[in-house]
C-alpha cells in the first residue's frame, strides 16, 4: 500500500524578561488550545519543544497543563524535544555553555515529565558546522534544519547524518513547500500535497515545524486555529495513508539517507535578512555587525563565560557555582541579540533582563576573583574585538567600561546593587519597515554612549540637537582617543589632538572614580592662532527604562521636578540634576561646578509589532553645554560629577 510519513512539530518559546501577561495571553490563546486539540486526536502524533523559560513558567503557574502534557507524552503521540534551556543562538555560545544548556533542559524534562529526549530544537533553526559535536556530547542524536541547507533536490524525504570530530548527528529537513502552505492554503490542499507523495517507499517522510505562537498569537489567529482543527480531522481520516509520527519514532526505525555537510544559516527569511547586512554570507553573526550593541552584549557574555571557566578551575570555587552558571545562562536568550521583524533587540525589557542576569552573575564571580573591599580595579582589553582597547573600572558598586575607539565614550555602566546597566541603550538603524512609514526616523550618527562630547559654534535648539541637524564644530566625534597612563587605578585618562572652531586643539578627559560614582575633568587647550568661541559639553544616554512611567522622573532642578523622562526641555543655569527610578530602586545625580545649559529629551525608536508600529522609549538623553571662549595657547577646565545611589 502506498503511504507517506508526516512529522508535524511546533516550537514554543517566551524569552527571559517577557511580561507575565504576555505569558498568560500566549497560554490562553495558543499553548492550551493546541494541547486540547492533540488530546482530541490520539491518532495524530506531534513533536513539541518548549523552551526553558516557558516551561518554568508553566510549571509554576499552570500545573494542570503540565499534567496533561505528561499524560499525552506517556500515551505516546507526543515527543518532547530538548534544546538549549534559555534559547540562545547556539553558534554564539562557547562550547561548554552550549553543552551545559542542552544538558540542563535534558535534565529538566526528566525531572518534570520523567522523559529522556533524543532530539532537539535549534533556536531559529540556525545551523553551524560545529554543532554536531555539542549535540552528541549532550546525549542527543538528531535535530531539524531547513532543507535548502541540506540538498539541492527537494523535498528531502528522510534524514541525513552529519558529523564534527567524529560525533554524529541526524539531520531532518523542514519542507519549504509545507511551510509555505500551512496555514496559507486550505487544509484539503495540504492533505492533497501530502497524498501526492505517497509511495511504496516505506522510508519517505515530510517534515513541518513552525513556531507554536503562529497558531493563536499571530494576526488572524482564530482562523488559523479553525484551520488546525480541520487539518487534524483530515489527518485522522487519512491516517491509513498519511502516517503521522514523531522525529523519535522515525529516527529509531529508519536508517539515514547518507552523509551530508549542511551549509551554515537558518530559515530562508533570516538568511535573507543576514545577507543584506554583510557581504560575507548569511551567517547569523552578521547581525553582530549591524547592531554593535548586540556585539557588545555578546562579547561581554563571552568574557563572563571565560571568568566562570577560571573560577571552575579554582580550588576555592564556590559551592553555588551551579546557580551562578544558571543565572549567567539566563542572560543568553537570543531574542535580545538581534532583530528580524518584530521587536528583538529594540525591546528594552528584553535587553534589561539579559543585562540583569549577566551583571548579577558577574558580580558573584568577581567576589571570588577580585578584592573589591574598598579597592578599585582597572583592566584594559579589546573586549568587543574591534582592535581598540576597552578600559574597565570595577568598584564595589559599579562596573564602567570606556571605548577608546569612540571618543572614550562610556559604553557600559553597571550599578550592581540593582543589577542594571545604565548604558543599556541602542541607536536607531535602517529597517525594512521604515520604507512604509510616512515619516522615517532619524538615524543616529554615533553610538548612544554617555560622555560623548559635542562641539557647536552656531546657535542651536533642542530639536536641532535631537535630530542631528546642527553641524559639529570639531573633528572629535566618532574618533579614537589615546589612553594615557595614570598612577591610580581609580583614574582613567583619554586625550586627543584635533581641531575645534577651525583651530588646532587638544582635549584631555580624566575620569576619577569614588565610592558612589565618578568625576569627569575636561581640559581643553587652544593650540591655534585665533580665539576659539564655541559650545561644549558631554552627552549622557541613560537607559532608565524599567518600571512604570510615573516611577521614573526628574526630581531636580525645580524646572523639571516630577516631569517624566519623555519630557523635552532646554534649561539654563543648571548645577544639579536628579533622576529617580523608584521602580528599580536607584537615583542618578549629576552635578557641575559651573552652571550649564541642559537639554533633555527621550530617545524613542519605532518598533514593528504584530499590532503595527509602536514608538518605544529607549533612554533619556541629557546634553550639557557650556559657552567657552579660549584665547590662543590658553586652556579651559570643566568638571562634572555623576553619582549613583539606591533610593
Amino acid at each position: 500500500m502506498s503511504t507517506i510519513k508526516f512529522i508535524f512539530a511546533l516550537h514554543n518559546h517566551q524569552p527571559v524578561g517577557n511580561f507575565n501577561d504576555v505569558f498568560e495571553h500566549a497560554y490562553k490563546k495558543s499553548y492550551k488550545p493546541f494541547l486540547e486539540l492533540v488530546r482530541k486526536y490520539p491518532s495524530v502524533a506531534v513533536s513539541l519543544h518548549y523552551s526553558g523559560p516557558l516551561l518554568e513558567w508553566l510549571v509554576a503557574n499552570k500545573p494542570e497543563f503540565i499534567e496533561t502534557l505528561r499524560t499525552l507524552t506517556v500515551r505516546g503521540n507526543i515527543e518532547l524535544l530538548s534544546g538549549a534551556f534559555y534559547e540562545p543562538m547556539l553558534s554564539m555560545l562557547p562550547e561548554k555553555d552550549r553543552i551545559g544548556q542542552i544538558k540542563l533542559l535534558n535534565s529538566y524534562l526528566r525531572e518534570v515529565f520523567g522523559y529522556t529526549p533524543k532530539g532537539m530544537w535549534l533556536p531559529e533553526r540556525v545551523w553551524s558546522s560545529e554543532l554536531p559535536y555539542s549535540i552528541y556530547e549532550s546525549d542527543l542524536r538528531y535535530t531539524v534544519i531547513d532543507e535548502h541547507h541540506v540538498r539541492r533536490e527537494r523535498p528531502v524525504k528522510g534524514y541525513y547524518n552529519t558529523e564534527t570530530e567524529g560525533r554524529t548527528t541526524g539531520i531532518f529537513s523542514v519542507s519549504a513547500a509545507l511551510c509555505e502552505m500551512i496555514p496559507g492554503q486550505s487544509p484539503e490542499k495540504v492533505i492533497d500535497h501530502l497524498l501526492s507523495y505517497a509511495s511504496e517507499k516505506d522510508q519517505d517522510v515530510l517534515v513541518y515545524i513552525e513556531n507554536g505562537e503562529k497558531f493563536g498569537l499571530y494576526p488572524e489567529s482564530d482562523a488559523r486555529f479553525n484551520w488546525l482543527h480541520k487539518f487534524f480531522e483530515l489527518l485522522d481520516l487519512n491516517s491509513s495513508v498519511i502516517q503521522t509520527m514523531t522525529f523519535r519514532d522515525y529516527w529509531e526505525h529508519n536508517m539515514p539517507l547518507g552523509l551530508c555537510y549542511p551549509t551554515e544559516g537558518a530559515y530562508p527569511e533570516m538568511d535573507q535578512w543576514a545577507n543584506t547586512l554583510s557581504a560575507f554570507g548569511n551567517a547569523w553573526n552578521s547581525f553582530l555587525i549591524k547592531y554593535p550593541e548586540a556585539n557588545w552584549i555578546h562579547k561581554r557574555m563571552c568574557q563572563i563565560s571565560r571568568k566562570i571557566a577560571i573560577l571552575e578551575n579554582n580550588e576555592n570555587a564556590p559551592r553555588h557555582l551551579r546557580r551562578i552558571k544558571k543565572q549567567f545562562w539566563s542572560g543568553t536568550s537570543h531574542d535580545a541579540y538581534w532583530h528580524g521583524i518584530y521587536g528583538g533587540i529594540y525591546l528594552p525589557h528584553l535587553r534589561n533582563a539579559v543585562w540583569s542576569n549577566l551583571i548579577t552573575a558577574e558580580a558573584e564571580i568577581d567576589k571570588h576573583l577580585y578584592n573589591l573591599c574598598g579597592q578599585v580595579c582597572q583592566e584594559q582589553a579589546d573586549i568587543d574585538r574591534d582592535g581598540y582597547n576597552d578600559v574597565t573600572v570595577i568598584t564595589k558598586a559599579l562596573r564602567a567600561v570606556f571605548d577608546s575607539r569612540i571618543m572614550g565614550g562610556l559604553e557600559e555602566l553597571d550599578y550592581k546593587p540593582c543589577g542594571v546597566n545604565l548604558c543599556n541603550t541602542i541607536s536607531c538603524y535602517p529597517e525594512s519597515f521604515h520604507e512604509d512609514m510616512d515619516v522615517r526616523p532619524v538615524y543616529d550618527k554615533y553610538p548612544r554612549y554617555s560622555l560623548i562630547e559635542r562641539y557647536y559654534d552656531k546657535n542651536f535648539d533642542v530639536d536641532m540637537v535631537r535630530e542631528h541637524t546642527v553641524e559639529e564644530a570639531s573633528d572629535f566625534l566618532n574618533e579614537a582617543v589615546e589612553v594615557k597612563s595614570t598612577v591610580s587605578t581609580n583614574c582613567v585618562r583619554f586625550s586627543r589632538n584635533g581641531w575645534i572652531n577651525w583651530q588646532r586643539a587638544h582635549l584631555c578627559k580624566t575620569i576619577e572614580f569614588n565610592e558612589n560614582g565618578f568625576d569627569v575633568h575636561y581640559r581643553i587647550k587652544n593650540n591655534g592662532i585665533a580665539e576659539m568661541d564655541f559650545w561644549f559639553g558631554p552627552e549622557f544616554n541613560f537607559s532608565v527604562n524599567g518600571g512604570a512611567w510615573e516611577k521614573r522622573y526628574y526630581a531636580e532642578p525645580a524646572e523639571l521636578a516630577n516631569k517624566t523622562l519623555e519630557y523635552v526641555s532646554d534649561t539654563e543655569d543648571v548645577k544639579k540634576l536628579l533622576i529617580k527610578n523608584t521602580a528599580e530602586g536607584y537615583c542618578i545625580t549629576i552635578t557641575s561646578k559651573q552652571a550649564a545649559r541642559l537639554m533633555t529629551y527621550p530617545n524613542i525608536i519605532p518598533v514593528l509589532s504584530p499590532e503595527g508600529i509602536e514608538n518605544i522609549f529607549q533612554n533619556v538623553v541629557l546634553n550639557y553645554f557650556w559657552k567657552l571662549r579660549i584665547p590662543p595657547r590658553s586652556e579651559k577646565e570643566i568638571t562634572i560629577s555623576v553619582a549613583i545611589s539606591s533610593c
